[in-house]
């Protein structure tokens, strides 16, 4: 039994930080008291510490650079081999709730295969970032779709080979959807830029690619929003 001289209360060695600097074997200073000097610290000097560390990484971005490519890949390589951390629950670093693994989305480099923040919050940081980089972000799509018409050829084709559906058949579908729609936005009633809605991603749903009680005519901000989980513009 100790004091502590922090909160002067009266506790357990064992609410105490081991120490060899101490006679005791402790700190003097409970890690109570220990973790809320050491919370207030880190608040009074956060952007001090920032600066500092992003100073850091310039000066050493090919080193960091090397480094983070090392462990990557040694993570990796474990993972391979099936060499994780066998848990059945976790703590997300961003919403501080402890949930099942199943909520956590799948990350080769992570000693435990899994990402460090659940899927909702990575949704809502996704589609944040998303919003706050809107023109960026649409840029730098179609300048990879311009660069990379190949492989998207490639992705579509093996996706319609895999469900025996051929670009003439969407083709002929969406005309339907739109006559069906009176070629007209479903949701802002917009004429100009119709395209046809999967309501049930056909990605999930193959075997609904050409059901046109699944389809619906939007334009294309509103097929946009759809696909993103917002509401349409209207």
């Amino acid at each position: 039994m100790k004091t502590c001289p922090k909160c002067l209360l009266k506790k357990e060695d064992d609410n105490f930080g081991k120490s060899s600097k101490h006679k005791s074997g402790y700190q003097a200073v409970c890690k109570l008291c220990l973790n809320k000097r050491t919370a207030l610290s880190y608040q009074k000097h956060k952007e001090k510490r920032k600066a500092k560390v992003r100073e850091y990484y310039r000066k050493n971005i090919k080193e960091r650079s090397e480094y983070s490519a090392k462990r990557y890949a040694k993570l990796k390589e474990a993972g391979e081999r099936g060499e994780y951390i066998d848990i059945e629950s976790k703590e997300c670093h961003k919403c501080k709730d402890t949930k099942n693994i199943g909520f956590f989305g799948k990350r080769t480099a992570s000693k435990d295969g899994h990402d460090n923040i659940c899927s909702e919050c990575r949704k809502a940081r996704d589609k944040a970032f998303y919003y706050a980089n809107h023109e960026k972000s649409k840029a730098k799509s179609l300048r990879y779709q311009r660069e990379n018409r190949g492989k998207a050829y490639i992705s579509k084709k093996k996706f319609r080979d895999a469900n025996d559906v051929s670009g003439w058949d969407l083709y002929k579908w969406a005309n339907a959807v739109k006559a069906r729609d009176n070629n007209e936005c479903q949701s802002c009633g917009s004429v100009e830029d119709l395209e046809a809605h999967h309501l049930k991603p056909k990605a999930k749903f193959p075997e609904l690619i050409l059901d046109m009680e699944n389809e619906i005519t939007y334009c294309q901000d509103c097929h946009g929003g759809a696909h993103r989980g917002s509401e349409c513009n209207i």
